[in-house]
């Protein structure tokens, strides 16, 4: 787990703007929404379903939707495994 977090607080996952980065995805730009596709992005602002799911966890359990959350939390780091195997 704790692997997992230092990639995603590094940006070093499988997502288009590391993967740009790399030479690995032309634009580096989400498909969903054409914005830089970072995990920040991921979990926070996409209409991904990685992002309504991380809210509606946040909000069931009354936590604050915030990035440090996110990363603090395992159960949300395992959602957003769960639903794309990107974030690895």
């Amino acid at each position: 787990m704790e692997i997992m977090v230092n990639r995603l607080r590094f940006g070093r996952c499988r997502l288009n703007a590391y993967l740009h980065q790399i030479g690995r995805h032309e634009t580096g730009l989400c498909d969903s929404c054409g914005l830089p596709e970072t995990f920040s992005h991921y979990v926070m602002d996409c209409t991904n379903d990685v992002t309504k799911e991380v809210k509606a966890h946040c909000q069931h359990h009354r936590q604050e939707h915030t990035l440090a959350n996110v990363l603090s939390n395992g159960e949300i780091l395992r959602i957003t495994h769960k639903v794309n195997t990107r974030c690895l």
